[in-house]
């Protein structure tokens, strides 16, 4: 018996080695759009790869600010209308999705490959 996770849904179920044989290959792409880590995880995770400083990660983790990379990505793609709420939902949301919905433009700030962001979110 094996645990599996819905990739669609992320639901968990058990199966064994006969179900296994009918289940569809789960891709990265797949597993990028379910993976997810704390906010807290993601600012440790991301200082240690040195993309913000240790006081950075912690004021992020403690929600009392966001890193001026974060901060400048908002500034530059974000309508002048929406940055007051989406600096307040990056500081206060609990968990940081692989394919949210700046992750594109904070790739592109700090020149992040998409495999060290699968690596950071544990998925290589």
């Amino acid at each position: 018996m094996q645990k599996i996770i819905d990739v669609q849904t992320g639901d968990e179920s058990v199966a064994d080695s006969s179900d296994l044989a009918l289940a569809p290959e789960v891709t990265t792409d797949d597993l990028r759009q379910i993976a997810v880590m704390s906010r807290e995880d993601f600012a440790v995770a991301s200082a240690q790869a040195g993309w913000i400083s240790e006081a950075e990660a912690e004021e992020w983790a403690a929600g009392a600010a966001i890193p001026s990379f974060v901060a400048d990505v908002i500034n530059s793609v974000v309508p002048q209308e929406e940055r007051l709420s989406t600096r307040i939902r990056i500081r206060t949301q609990p968990d940081i999705a692989r394919n949210g919905s700046l992750i594109p433009a904070l790739k592109a700030e700090l020149n992040i490959t998409d495999a060290e962001l699968d690596a950071l979110f544990g998925l290589t």
